[in-house]
């Protein structure tokens, strides 16, 4: 949960470039940490909490500390209504200062102690489904995919995968555990034409490392 206490990470390095900003490992963890300490302790019930997850560091940082408060993240894309019959607790507002609402007086569920997340597939089948994640998963998957694609601290990802699928999930964990950094406006930018054509140069030429 706490990524930057890692012996060898730099927490003064960039960990998201957000919002026409960059923010440090150290400005993020304490970001995560007030967010955090917002929620009841999940010694109390633990919490089912939505969150409408963009590219923005609001989203991020309410994903990051439901992790860390013990309580469970519904993950959707920004808009789309919380999937039947899973009503959310709280739902984060994509403010840093009040970074969730409380919307039931007590756990509307009961949530098994594994499970940390809870994902929407594409739909493409039919109705989205949400798949369950847990916490042990999170965590081996971020670092085996830091492992099988030797990221380095230097590494940054130039993400255009939505934040609220598996994949770019994925890429946003598996860099900050390897002290590395994502620009989450990347991909808001678009690639059309000759740009699309040559994706790969482009984010070279702009300093990134991996296009995700």
């Amino acid at each position: 949960d706490r990524w930057v206490d890692q012996p060898t990470l730099d927490v003064d390095a960039a960990a998201l470039v957000a919002d026409g900003r960059v923010v440090s490992h150290r400005e993020l963890d304490r970001l995560v940490a007030h967010a955090a300490a917002t929620l009841p302790p999940a010694t109390e019930g633990r919490l089912l909490v939505r969150v409408p997850l963009g590219r923005d560091l609001p989203g991020v940082v309410a994903h990051l500390a439901i992790q860390r408060a013990g309580h469970v993240g519904l993950l959707t894309r920004p808009g789309a209504e919380t999937p039947a019959p899973w009503t959310p607790d709280l739902t984060a507002t994509g403010e840093l200062r009040s970074p969730f609402a409380r919307l039931t007086g007590t756990p509307a569920h009961v949530l098994h102690p594994d499970l940390a997340v809870l994902l929407p597939t594409s739909g493409s089948t039919g109705s989205s489904k949400l798949v369950r994640i847990s916490r042990s998963a999170l965590s081996a998957n971020a670092y085996g995919i830091a492992e099988a694609l030797h990221l380095l601290a230097s590494d940054r990802a130039a993400l255009a995968l939505p934040l609220h699928y598996c994949f770019g999930l994925s890429v946003l964990h598996s860099h900050l555990v390897s002290g590395g950094s994502v620009d989450l406006a990347y991909g808001d930018a678009g690639y059309t034409g000759e740009r699309a054509a040559n994706a790969a140069r482009h984010v070279a030429d702009d300093g990134y490392t991996l296009l995700r």
